[in-house]
């Protein structure tokens, strides 16, 4: 077990702005298509750097081991990891929903933020979905939204 804290952090809101992939989905995210949500993610290699998010991300680096937990698809791996190499965000654990599961967002991410704590000491959360920060705090998880300066909340899946 690492001596370090462990800080877990979303992708999309926090360090990566999605907003603009947002049309992809249609008026109704939760109604989306199969085909509608694939293309959503797989424009995120276009994604803008959110700056406050990788400035919390790096001060949180200096004394945690980070793990990146986002609900895009595994199958987004590859362009995921690309983009945060391009950014320059710091390394840590990428845990990415498998492709086959469609479970809500917040329900995957908490059961994956239980199976973490089985291990480490989870001392803190970051996720723009309020969904996933009151499921996480009502589970005992220190959980918070990301720095003020990053887009509107969403709610994407």
């Amino acid at each position: 077990m690492s001596e370090r804290r462990l800080a877990v952090l979303d992708v999309d809101g926090v360090v990566a702005d999605a907003v603009w992939r947002l049309p992809l989905l249609g008026d109704d995210p939760a109604s989306a298509s199969r085909k509608a949500w694939a293309a959503f993610f797989d424009a995120a290699g276009d994604d803008p750097l959110i700056p406050a998010g990788r400035a919390l991300a790096c001060q949180l680096a200096v004394d945690h081991d980070i793990c990146w937990l986002t609900a895009r698809s595994d199958r987004t791996r590859a362009l995921t990891v690309a983009w945060f190499d391009h950014h320059d965000l710091p390394r840590g654990e990428i845990r990415m929903r498998p492709n086959d599961d469609l479970r809500p967002s917040p329900v995957w991410k908490v059961e994956q933020l239980q199976e973490l704590a089985r291990t480490r000491e989870i001392d803190i959360v970051v996720d723009d979905d309020e969904r996933v920060i009151a499921m996480a705090s009502e589970q005992g998880f220190p959980a918070i939204l990301p720095p003020a300066a990053c887009p509107p909340r969403h709610r994407l899946a």
